[in-house]
């Protein structure tokens, strides 16, 4: 398993307070979702309620029936006053009903009031969890970035350094075979330098290498040289202590800290 594999699945405080953010964020939507729903419930109750509920319209209408009918003498008063003393008493029950279910539309309406003032509380619990979740993936984001960040920085470093050796053995095989050699040169760059993405995190600002804030390892050309002419002794050292002869074609081999020298003083000098 690779580092990155291990860190994508680390356990860490950043991580557990970014579940925990999530965990308290889908709770409260979950919360606001079933408030949502029993209002729209007790809303739906309240017009059943309401169609529901019995009119005296028609008795009144009826009783105004009769009362026409007495005027014009079709009917007598005393019948009109047992029909109408009859009609009243209907229209009485129907009232009952009627107040009943004005009753309970106004204890639905009371529940709808209370559910909406925890609505608006719940809202208030998302805004605030919501923004708990910014700062926890902010925050676990960065330590993703910090670890991962170091990683690289390590990688480069190793690249850095085998990039120098790279450079420092076509060096030594240019100068001991006298041109490319039988199978030919290491490297066939006339004009190098070594640059990587630098990120602002895992200690990059410190190897960070001249203005450019964005890379890491920005040199080439000359400023190259006196890295690569250290990396030429190492190599040679190593080289010798392994019981290997260089035998330089041609004249003496010159050190490459030797040409450094000369490229930096005849640079400062133009």
């Amino acid at each position: 398993m690779s580092t990155s594999q291990t860190q994508s699945n680390a356990r860490t405080p950043e991580l557990a307070a970014q579940l925990k953010a999530q965990a308290e964020l889908a709770a409260q939507e979950k919360k606001l979702k079933s408030i949502d729903a029993a209002i729209e419930e007790q809303n739906a109750k309240i017009e059943q309620a309401r169609a529901a509920a019995p009119s005296t319209r028609e008795i009144e209408a009826r009783i105004g029936d009769l009362l026409a009918a007495e005027a014009v003498g079709a009917i007598t008063e005393r019948e009109r006053e047992t029909r109408e003393a009859e009609l009243n008493k209907e229209a009485a029950k129907v009232r009952a009903v009627a107040a009943g279910a004005s009753d309970k539309v106004a204890r639905i309406q009371a529940t709808i009031s209370g559910l909406s003032a925890a609505q608006r509380q719940t809202k208030l619990a998302i805004a605030k969890a919501h923004g708990k979740c910014l700062e926890a993936v902010d925050a676990f984001l960065l330590a993703e970035a910090e670890v991962l960040g170091r990683e690289y920085l390590k990688f480069a470093n190793g690249l850095y350094d085998r990039f120098l050796k790279l450079m420092a053995l076509d060096r030594l095989h240019r100068e001991a075979t006298g041109s490319a050699g039988r199978h030919g040169m290491i490297t066939q760059l006339d004009s190098y330098e070594l640059c990587l993405p630098a990120f602002r995190v895992g200690g990059h600002d410190d190897a960070i290498v001249g203005k450019a804030k964005s890379r890491l390892f920005v040199e080439g050309g000359v400023y190259l040289e006196r890295p690569i002419a250290q990396a030429i002794e190492s190599e040679t050292a190593r080289l010798e202590a392994l019981g290997i002869a260089l035998l330089w074609h041609g004249s003496r081999f010159r050190t490459l800290s030797e040409e450094t020298e000369d490229q930096l003083e005849h640079s400062s000098n133009a």
